[in-house]
C-alpha cells in the first residue's frame, strides 16, 4: 500500500491536515524570506564590485580604454561611452581573482611607465605618450607567454565598447543588402567569411 503524502493527500480531495498546511506555509514563508536575501545580497555585491567607488580609478580604466578606442571625426570614443566603469564592474563580477590581481599590477606598471616616459600619470600624459605606452605593452603581450593583464583590459575594452550606445549607434555601420531572403546558400572557400 502506498503511503499518503500531505499533497497526495490534497490532491485525492481529502482534508488538509495540520501537518500539510504547517508544511505548506513553511514553504512559501521560506521562499519569500529566501528570495529577497539573495536578491538584497546580490544588489550590494554589484555595488561593491565597482572597485571601491574610486572614480579614480574608473577614470584610469577610461583614459586606456580611450586610447585603444579613441574618438573620431565620425564617433565617440571609449571614454565617452565610459568603459572604465564597465571594465571594472566585469573584473570584479566575472573574472578570477588571479586576473584582478594581474591587471592591477599592470595598473600600476603603466603609471610607472609614464613616468619614465613623460614624467606624468597615464591619465595626465599625452594621447602620444600613451598610444607609445600601450604599443609597447602589446608588443610585450605578444612575446609573452600565458596571462597578460592588457589582453584582459584590451577584450573589456573592445567588448564594452561596442556593446555601447555609442559604439553600437556611431562606430558600427550596419548596411543591408537589399534583395529577397535565402536561406539555403551552398557556402564554398571563395564565399566564406572567415577561414
Amino acid at each position: 500500500m502506498k503511503q499518503k503524502t500531505p499533497f497526495r493527500e490534497m490532491a485525492l480531495g481529502s482534508e488538509m491536515t495540520r501537518r500539510a498546511a504547517v508544511q505548506r506555509l513553511s514553504l512559501v514563508l521560506g521562499g519569500t524570506l529566501i528570495a529577497p536575501s539573495i536578491l538584497l545580497e546580490s544588489c550590494s555585491r554589484a555595488a561593491e564590485s565597482v572597485g571601491t567607488g574610486d572614480h579614480e580609478r574608473v577614470a584610469f580604466l577610461n583614459a586606456i580604454a580611450d586610447t585603444i578606442l579613441p574618438r573620431t571625426s565620425k564617433s565617440g570614443g571609449a571614454a565617452d561611452a565610459n568603459v572604465g566603469a564597465f571594465i571594472d564592474l566585469m573584473l570584479a563580477d566575472c573574472y578570477s581573482e588571479e586576473h584582478r590581481k594581474a591587471v592591477n599590477a599592470g595598473l600600476a606598471a603603466l603609471d610607472e611607465a609614464a613616468d619614465e616616459l613623460a614624467g606624468t600619470t597615464f591619465q595626465a600624459a599625452s594621447a602620444d605618450h600613451r598610444t607609445r605606452i600601450l604599443s609597447k605593452v602589446d608588443e610585450d603581450r605578444k612575446a609573452s607567454e600565458g596571462l597578460h593583464y592588457f589582453s584582459v583590459l584590451r577584450e573589456l575594452s573592445l567588448l564594452g565598447y561596442f556593446t555601447s550606445e555609442i559604439g553600437c549607434t556611431e562606430a558600427l555601420d550596419y548596411q543591408p543588402i537589399p534583395g529577397s531572403y535565402n536561406g539555403e546558400v551552398t557556402v564554398t572557400e571563395e564565399t566564406r567569411l572567415m577561414a
